[in-house]
């Protein structure tokens, strides 16, 4: 601006005025083309400031961008969606068959488990097989029923829904069986064959019930006869809260030993 030289008081006003137009110029210029700075601790311009106009997320919700490294869409796109994990083959924690076995404890609703063709540690039936108890009657075979001195001492798995299916036919024989001690899931039945005869004797201290009469420790159960076909069922029972082995017979010839 060049210099003015002024000798009257109104002189030296227009001088000012015209020295503030100018740099009111100046300022209208710098802010239209957004390059004015604001005065502040920082560095950002207009532009970058403009950014945050209309924002109204607080500053906790800002921070929950803090150390994102990449897009969030983009992460969000490559998670799968609700229902589509049919290509998940495989996952930490889970068996060969992808089911943690460990964490089913009861039966998926009716109709539920349809399409569920295999699963480790199940029976044909899908019973996990160390829980499967046969109810089925299954039939014991004796090695040598002709010996009356030696018994045949039964284990508690032989005892568990089991029929003594075979017999001497042949000869007089008095076979001995002795039973092991009560047991949850005692459930047995002895047939007697023609010319066959059994003594059932408790184990060593226990004691039987027989057609529901309590018998004396350590005394057997005899039959007397040899009638083809005559059977004694015995069960295990709770009584007064101590397993009992209990022995019924619709036959006469099935005593207490005396």
């Amino acid at each position: 601006m060049a210099q003015t030289t002024v000798n009257t008081a109104s002189d030296t006003f227009k001088v000012g005025w015209d020295r503030q137009q100018a740099m009111n110029t100046e300022i209208y210029a710098a802010v239209g083309l957004n390059t004015a700075k604001v005065t502040y601790p920082g560095s950002a311009d207009a532009t970058e400031l403009n950014i945050l106009e209309g924002a109204t997320l607080s500053t906790a919700e800002l921070n929950y961008v803090k150390d994102v490294t990449s897009a969030i869409q983009t992460q969000l796109n490559a998670k799968a969606a609700d229902g589509v994990n049919a290509d998940i083959t495989s996952m930490t924690g889970l068996d060969n068959d992808g089911i943690p076995l460990a964490k089913v404890a009861t039966a998926a609703g009716s109709g539920a488990n349809s399409d569920i063709t295999s699963m480790t540690g199940l029976s044909d039936d899908g019973i996990p097989a160390v829980k499967v108890v046969s109810c089925l009657l299954r039939s014991l075979a004796v090695a040598d029923l002709t010996d009356s001195s030696t018994p045949s001492v039964l284990t508690t798995a032989e005892t568990t829904n089991t029929v003594i299916s075979n017999y001497n036919s042949a000869g007089s024989a008095d076979h001995v069986f002795t039973m092991p001690a009560a047991h949850a899931a005692g459930n047995i039945m002895f047939v007697i064959g023609d010319e066959f005869q059994i003594d059932i004797d408790p184990n060593s201290g226990d004691l039987f019930y027989l057609n529901g009469t309590i018998m004396t420790a350590d005394k057997n159960i005899q039959n007397t006869a040899d009638t083809l076909g005559e059977s004694i069922t015995g069960v295990c029972v709770s009584i007064n809260g101590t397993l009992r082995w209990m022995f019924y017979s619709s036959f006469s010839n099935f005593v207490a030993e005396a």
